[in-house]
């Protein structure tokens, strides 16, 4: 189901209670096959489940002061590092650019920098629509137990409708060498 606006989340939830199956949210796909990524889905939700498209759904705040971008969760991991390159940076982002935000937080994706640690320690809060159509907003320390449950839930217990992550300095690397004696 591809929704773009928040109107259309709810509609889509009302119509999951209706036929009682779980939703599920989709990461962008790639250069992967469709039947991958068919097969995958279909771990994450029942027969008869609803996938929805978050595409249309990518708008991004840089908040230069409080150090955080907001984002929904439609936007590719390209689509944000347009917005804060070079100044900022995604403490810990997923590697490869072409993923949705709502899909790498469903799966608490992780990038190359291992130090970072997994996406989950970027997300400053996110509001997230729960299947009766109500808005939470949570984070490490509001509604924790929804947040631990939406962070790597493949899109079960609710819909992210928006992430506050938290952003850095993009610090510039000089490579170089030198001659011992």
């Amino acid at each position: 189901v591809r929704t773009p606006r928040r109107e259309g989340h709810r509609a889509v939830g009302r119509r999951d209670r209706r036929v009682g199956s779980p939703l599920g949210q989709r990461a962008r796909r790639g250069r992967g096959s469709r039947e991958r990524t068919r097969r995958q889905l279909q771990q994450a939700r029942g027969k008869g489940g609803i996938v929805l498209d978050m595409r249309g759904f990518n708008k991004i705040v840089l908040n230069e002061s409080a150090r955080s971008v907001t984002v929904r969760p439609g936007a590719t991991w390209h689509d944000i590092q347009n917005v804060l390159h070079p100044r900022f940076a995604v403490r810990a982002m997923q590697s490869t650019d072409i993923f949705t935000v709502g899909g790498s937080i469903s799966v608490n994706a992780h990038g190359m920098d291992h130090q970072a640690g997994a996406l989950a320690k970027s997300i400053k809060s996110m509001k997230v629509m729960l299947a009766d159509g109500s808005l939470q907003t949570v984070s490490a320390t509001e509604n924790a137990d929804l947040f631990n449950l939406v962070v790597g839930g493949y899109g079960l217990f609710g819909v992210i409708v928006e992430a506050e992550l938290d952003i850095a300095d993009n610090l510039v690397y000089q490579t170089g060498r030198r001659m011992m004696d």
